[in-house]
């Protein structure tokens, strides 16, 4: 028996797996082969040198449809493109051995890039430690598939990927269309471990269906939203409006004890809430919509006045209104702008996007006296770290919040926000949060500045997430939640306070907008002195990139207290009814609810006018004024009064140099609605520091429109004391005209002179308001009666006797009355009467006279109030020269 030869063969057998194995561990391994560790499609390798890095695929990511890119480095900045990053000499990429594995030859910070055809767009940093070199790492890469939903678009609502329905001109921002992603040992630190947060999500983006970054969609939201209407007796939920190009709604709900009727418009339930007396919340969130985590925190906040006896308590001192997305149309883009391309958080001023006019016709319904406005800032920023030998975080903040501090906002109100904005830091703190300030803003295009012009007390809130697709989004939810809870519940507790002193202060805007008061200043530019800072603290927290704590150091914020260029509150701003864009200057005011009137043609005022000065930066300048002086309008103008509750935002708008908003549309001539004329250097905008601004206009006739044909000639007369109204307010433009009316206007125009003599008129008494008027008519030749004893003072005045009595004053002044119309024309031209015709072809020929409907010159018709100021007018102009 052969048993040799059966031992050969089992001997060969082995040493065939021994070189199996052995080749399997020291090939490198391939980024491409090294799947999700299952036998079909991983390989386990090790390396023939230091350093062998591997990758293996979660089940989710088919390394054959994705490239992997491995870097030695990273980036400082998340607004870079993957191109830009290498260019600067922060990535440089580590090219993939023959086997296709990859080498870190030493310790340090290093980055890979995942990409493909329907998977998110991903730059993660790693950090591989002396061990990682000296035994080899092995990295399971993060991401996934992108995600699909059951709307009618099927897509959006994720980063890294243009969604299909949009617009040709869109563009993802930088951090969005590819997500730089912490190194794990920097991620531990954004856990919801080592805080408060106990419980478990129900809103959408928690309900595990959502692929790795995608968020919740707007019917997912607005079901979300009409669910807990459904389950709950105190909500009530309104439409804000709908986007101009989606044609989606924005979702607005009330939560009050106040009962509000199951039929009740926005409006009238605005007005119920108004009247309860108690103070109110608006809360909104994702102006920016790839900022999701705060409109997921309003969900959050939303089930919490549900579901939560705690929150719903609250409601016994406050009401509180949420809209949960500004911007439902760039969420699905998941941009931080509109569908058409506006950041709506730089546009509170200029109102470029549809959306916001519609949030701010919304928010001033209620006037709410506390504003929330819920953000995110930039999830990924590093140090190289050249001063320490160690990379580290830009900072480590959570959360950042701070209030309204501009200076023209009441002090009392900035001194209320400013101690619950101290409170709120401290319930972070407590709740296990890194919390920071936000800095100042003074730039009124921004919410939170802008909402301060109102003298309420307003926050922005912000935590971290752009850029971040849905890492740590539990921790980033729960921050907005923790933040937001605290502001309302200390509202609930100061309610009576805030109430009061927002009142007061808007009633003090109110009233100092009537009298100009030369120590009642507007802020143009705010700095800080660095003497005046907030009495609370936040903790500067940076981390090593491997972890470890760099920094923790008490900060106190400066605040402005400056004023490095003011200018005295006017009572009211002016401007011409023929400026250029006058039809979008008046949109803007309309829906930032300016109150505004309008004086006629002609109307003449004592103004002061804007002249430009020089240059301050790209979009600003600096201004001053001219020395007051009369200024007329040939087309009338917009008279905006200040003593109205949105005085300040009509002051930021008007005021052409407002260097706190440049860079930015928040002013007219920021935003290019209104220019300075290149030669006089002049605005077109003026101001009045006069007392009681409402009433600028000297033409006080209610029922003469400014569109009315007559319009002007009345004016002309009411100006020119040509004509007095049928009362105080009113001309009676279609009142036809007596004989003793007329008679009584040419009296006036020759300066009422004194008369002698009587009257043989029997119809004329002497106490007859036109007595001397007919006397000195009379006596001048310029009209007789109908005999000796008749006048017919009351009787209609006629236009042929019109045209008369015209000619025959014209005579008596020596005005030339040779011209002579031709009268053949007209339709009725056999109506005119004998005596009054060489008079008509007179009042033809110097176009007093002109025809009416059909060709027709209507002579012994009635002249109307209204026709014979324009007939006087053209009198005026054309024969008294």
């Amino acid at each position: 028996m052969n048993v040799s030869g059966k031992r050969t063969s089992k001997w060969i057998s082995m040493l065939l797996a021994l070189a199996m194995l052995f080749s399997l561990l020291t090939v490198g391994v391939s980024a491409q082969t090294v799947a999700d560790g299952t036998a079909e499609n991983m390989v386990v390798l090790a390396a023939e040198e230091k350093g062998n890095v591997t990758f293996t695929y979660p089940k989710d990511i088919d390394p054959e449809k994705t490239e992997l890119e491995f870097y030695a480095g990273f980036p400082t900045s998340s607004s870079r493109t993957l191109e830009e990053m290498i260019s600067r000499g922060e990535l440089k990429e580590i090219k993939a051995n023959a086997d296709g594995s990859y080498t870190a030859a030493e310790p340090g910070v290093y980055s890979y890039h995942i990409s493909g055809n329907g998977y998110y767009n991903i730059l993660k940093i790693v950090n591989i430690t002396q061990n990682d070199v000296d035994k080899g790492i092995t990295i399971e890469v993060v991401g996934g598939p992108l995600g699909e939903n059951d709307d009618e678009f099927g897509d959006g609502y994720q980063p890294t990927v243009k969604p299909s329905q949009a617009p040709d001109s869109y563009v993802m921002d930088a951090r969005d269309a590819m997500l730089c992603i912490w190194p794990d040992e920097i991620l531990e630190h954004f856990t919801t471990e080592n805080t408060t947060h106990d419980k478990e999500y129900n809103t959408p983006a928690f309900d595990g269906t959502d692929a790795a970054h995608e968020f919740t969609t707007q019917d997912e939201m607005v079901e979300f939203m009409q669910d807990r209407d459904k389950k709950c007796d105190y909500m009530y939920l309104y439409s804000a409006g709908e986007t101009p190009n989606y044609h989606f709604d924005i979702p607005l709900a009330i939560f009050t004890n106040t009962k509000i009727p199951a039929n009740a418009t926005l409006e009238e339930a605005a007005k119920l809430v108004k009247e309860n007396g108690k103070t109110t919340v608006w809360y909104q969130t994702q102006i920016h919509p790839n900022e999701p985590a705060s409109g997921e925190g309003a969900l959050v906040v939303v089930d919490n006045f549900v579901n939560d006896p705690e929150a719903k308590a609250l409601l016994d001192d406050i009401n509180v209104v949420i809209v949960p997305r500004i911007n439902p149309d760039g969420s699905y883009l998941f941009s931080r702008a509109t569908y058409d391309g506006f950041d709506m958080n730089r546009d509170h001023m200029a109102l470029k996007a549809a959306e916001l006019a519609q949030l701010h016709t919304a928010y001033r319904l209620f006037m709410a006296e506390v504003v929330l406005d819920g953000h995110e800032f930039t999830f990924y920023g590093a140090s190289s770290g050249e001063e320490t030998g160690k990379a580290y975080m830009s900072n480590a903040y959570d959360l950042e919040t701070t209030p309204a501090t501009s200076l023209n906002n009441d002090p009392e109100v900035t001194e209320i926000a400013l101690e619950m904005c101290g409170e709120a830091f401290e319930d972070a703190r407590d709740a296990g949060l890194r919390v920071y300030h936000y800095g100042t803003t003074v730039n009124n295009p921004i919410g939170r500045a802008y909402f301060g012009l109102y003298d309420c007390v307003s926050f922005l809130i912000e935590t971290r997430g752009i850029g971040a697709g849905k890492t740590n989004f539990e921790r980033r939810v729960f921050s907005q939640e923790t933040a937001i809870m605290s502001y309302i519940e200390q509202t609930a507790e100061r309610a009576d306070e805030i109430k009061k002193a927002v009142a007061d202060a808007r009633a003090e805007t109110i009233e100092n907008g009537k009298t100009y008061d030369e120590d009642d200043l507007l802020y143009l530019y705010q700095t800080s002195s660095g003497n005046t800072k907030t009495e609370y603290y936040a903790l500067n927290t940076q981390y090593y990139f491997d972890g470890t704590l760099k920094r923790e150091e008490k900060v106190y914020l400066d605040l402005n207290d400056t004023g490095a260029r003011t200018r005295v509150r006017p009572t009211a701003y002016v401007i011409p009814a023929d400026v250029e864009n006058i039809d979008k200057i008046l949109y803007i005011m309309d829906n930032q609810g300016a109150e505004y009137y309008k004086v006629g043609k002609g109307t003449e005022i004592e103004l002061q006018q804007y002249y430009f000065v020089e240059e301050d930066g790209s979009n600003s300048c600096i201004a001053d004024l001219r020395e007051a002086e009369k200024v007329s309008f040939p087309n009338g103008a917009y008279v905006f009064p200040m003593d109205q509750v949105a005085a300040d935002v009509i002051a930021m708008l008007v005021e052409p140099d407002v260097t706190d908003s440049k860079g930015y549309d928040g002013t007219l001539y920021q935003y290019g609605v209104v220019d300075y004329d290149k030669e006089t250097l002049n605005f077109p905008l003026y101001r009045y520091i006069g007392d009681n601004p409402r009433n600028l206009s000297s033409f006080p006739f209610t029922d003469v429109s400014d569109n009315a044909w007559y319009y002007e000639a009345v004016n002309y007369a009411y100006q020119n004391n040509l004509f007095n109204g049928t009362s105080a307010t009113t001309f009676g433009p279609d009142v036809t005209m007596n004989r003793a009316m007329l008679v009584t206007v040419l009296y006036s125009m020759e300066g009422n002179p004194a008369v002698s003599g009587e009257l043989t008129f029997k119809d004329v008494s002497k106490d007859a308001w036109y007595y001397n008027a007919v006397l000195w008519a009379t006596q001048k030749g310029i009209i007789s009666g109908y005999s000796a004893d008749k006048f017919g003072s009351n009787d209609t005045l006629t236009r042929e006797q019109m045209a008369l009595i015209l000619n025959g004053y014209a005579k008596n002044k020596g005005y030339d009355v040779s011209a002579k119309g031709d009268v053949s024309g007209f339709a009725d031209v056999k109506s005119i009467s004998n005596w009054a015709l060489s008079s008509v072809e007179w009042a033809v020929g110097e176009t007093l006279l002109s025809g009416k409907d059909g060709g027709k010159l209507a002579p012994t018709s009635g002249a109307t109030r209204a026709e014979v100021a324009q007939i006087l007018m053209r009198f005026c102009e054309n024969v008294a020269k």
